[in-house]
């Protein structure tokens, strides 16, 4: 299929009904995770944060962009505050993205079968329980359909589709500014030399890329610096904190990831394989296989691309030239970016790699002696490839079914329909009655850690099912900032200010040798940190009424004491 014939395609009825198919297969695939289990809450809290008037950065603390609040908190106050209202609309974002790869996948002149394949297992990829509005999934879908109008504008000049594109990248950038950067960075070497290989090529003109960059940016710039000023003005320098110094500086040294070395490591393959009965380990393998398959593929996808690509520059059309410097410009900064963390960089990447497959798919169309044995390779590596993707996912659809049957509604005024396994039931129903019997509405509380000198992870659940506010500016509590002797002073501030009687803390089981370790590495990569001074401030003040689990329900020792809640 030449690419003109492909982008006419694109336009028809046919195709359009197609797209709609494969976002509702998608739909379908995904939505069984809708009702079970509760969010983290850190969007959620955010989005009750701001119904309430507060604005992000300046009155809480987060270093995400602020889309993911504001959309949130749009679909409570229009739709209704329940969990599943959002957990359906990322659904329904996903749902929507598996149509825009689709569309993307046909436009790189993909047979339809292997464009549907492509698409429904990236979005499996993203099957999860009790999901959450977050900046990945909008910021995604955005990019994906800029990416395929940028695609557009390079195989037909269609020159309005730089600014559709643009305008999408400042709505993504509402969500995560950083891989819209890292988009845009790759269409900006594209533009660049897609000219010259239109000129080499004696192929239509296009655009200088001066000309096209400036469409692209302009169109962004719209679209973006509105939020922008809006964040500027109300947060200002708290903002350019949270959001690029906080993640260049102190988040590197106490959350950075170690990348996927090239080979697995087998101790933790052979701890499964000698105990194959043993379901931690096998969930620990699984995972550590899917990362190492995600975190590998894109290096050796990207250089077999770019070694194509210059053994075979003369003999790629202009357009199928700068399509593949595209997809191969996409790798490099998502792929640095996963080596400080990896919890979304290497879906990307996978992404783009599966699009650079389809290419190469196509191409062997026109490679009849070794079509099959070529072929067949690619697909073997897209099999190894899906094992990786769908690891995760494999491992939530497991722990669902597992748990399921003895799986309990929450009577809680937000968790209508929504169910969670029954140990989960039996921490947070007694807990939240608690606190929503003996709490006022307008008191504040705060959710903690037995120790907050070696911060891991925070529970922010309880803020949104109780409906009560924390009395401070960190729901989500992070390493190299509430373990900060400064950060500590204006929690307990913060508690003596808003007269908080009831706090919950949670000791998540980490052997103690284990987080004195973290202590130490995040003591000497921030100034500050690995303070006690909340620990032993809350240890004078507080006492325990009650423990549920691994948390332990607390009240203020000079407040008079309720009955303790009952066994549960």
């Amino acid at each position: 299929m030449d690419q003109t014939r492909a982008a006419g395609n694109l336009i028809q009825p046919r195709e359009w009904r197609w797209t709609a198919a494969v976002a509702a297969a998608a739909f379908l695939l995904l939505s069984p995770g809708i009702f079970w289990g509760l969010p983290f809450g850190k969007t959620v809290v955010g989005a009750d944060r701001i119904l309430a008037g507060d604005v992000p950065y300046r009155d809480f603390w987060t270093m995400y962009a602020p889309g993911q609040f504001y959309l949130c908190a749009a679909l409570f106050r229009v739709l209704g505050r329940e969990l599943w209202i959002q957990a359906a609309a990322v659904v329904l974002i996903r749902a929507l993205t598996a149509g825009a790869l689709y569309r993307l996948t046909r436009r790189l002149e993909a047979p339809r079968p292997v464009a549907i394949c492509v698409s429904l297992l990236f979005v499996s990829s993203q099957w999860t329980t009790a999901p959450e509005v977050n900046s990945y999934a909008p910021a995604l879908l955005f990019l994906l359909i800029a990416i395929e109008r940028v695609i557009a504008y390079l195989q037909d000049d269609h020159r309005p589709s730089l600014l559709i594109a643009g305008a999408l990248l400042g709505l993504a950038a509402w969500f995560k500014h950083d891989i819209a950067a890292y988009v845009g960075l790759a269409m900006t070497l594209t533009f660049c030399t897609a000219r010259r290989a239109a000129r080499e090529a004696q192929a239509a003109p296009c655009l200088s890329p001066l000309s096209a960059i400036t469409r692209l940016a302009g169109a962004a710039a719209v679209v973006f610096l509105p939020a922008a000023a809006f964040i500027a003005w109300n947060a200002g320098g708290a903002a350019w904190h949270n959001l690029f110094v906080f993640p260049a500086t102190d988040f590197r040294a106490v959350r950075a990831e170690s990348y996927a070395p090239l080979l697995p490591d087998w101790d933790v393959l052979g701890r499964w394989a000698a105990d194959w009965r043993n379901l931690y380990l096998a969930r620990a393998a699984v995972r550590h296989l899917g990362t190492w398959i995600l975190c590998n593929a894109p290096q050796y996808v990207f250089v077999v691309g770019l070694g194509v690509l210059l053994t075979r520059w003369r003999s790629f059309h202009s357009a199928r030239r700068a399509v593949v410097v595209l997809l191969l410009a996409l790798l490099p900064p998502f792929w640095l970016a996963a080596h400080v963390q990896q919890n979304t960089h290497p879906y990307s990447m996978a992404v783009f790699s599966l699009c650079l497959g389809v290419v190469a798919w196509g191409a062997l169309a026109r490679a009849a002696r070794a079509r099959r044995l070529l072929r067949g390779s690619l697909l073997a590596v897209a099999a190894i490839y899906a094992v990786g993707l769908t690891s995760e996912a494999g491992v939530q659809v497991y722990r669902m079914a597992h748990d399921s049957p003895g799986g309990r509604y929450l009577d809680l005024p937000c968790t209508r329909g929504v169910r969670v396994a029954e140990e989960d039931y039996n921490v947070y129903q007694p807990i939240v009655d608690f606190i929503r019997r003996h709490v006022p509405q307008e008191e504040r509380i705060y959710v903690g850690l037995r120790r907050h000198d070696a911060t891991v992870i925070t529970n922010m659940r309880f803020y949104y099912l109780t409906q009560r506010r924390n009395c401070c500016r960190y729901d989500e509590l992070h390493p190299g900032v509430t373990d900060r002797t400064d950060v500590q002073r204006e929690i307990i501030a913060a508690i003596e200010e808003h007269g908080v009687r009831c706090v919950v803390l949670w000791d998540f089981g980490w052997a103690e040798s284990v987080l004195e370790e973290i202590k130490a590495r995040n003591a000497a990569g921030v100034a500050g940190a690995g303070s006690t001074l909340l620990d032993e401030y809350i240890a004078a003040n507080f006492e325990s009424l009650a423990e549920y689990g691994e948390y332990i329900l607390m009240w203020r020792k000079d407040s008079p004491r309720p009955p303790a809640p009952p066994p549960f």
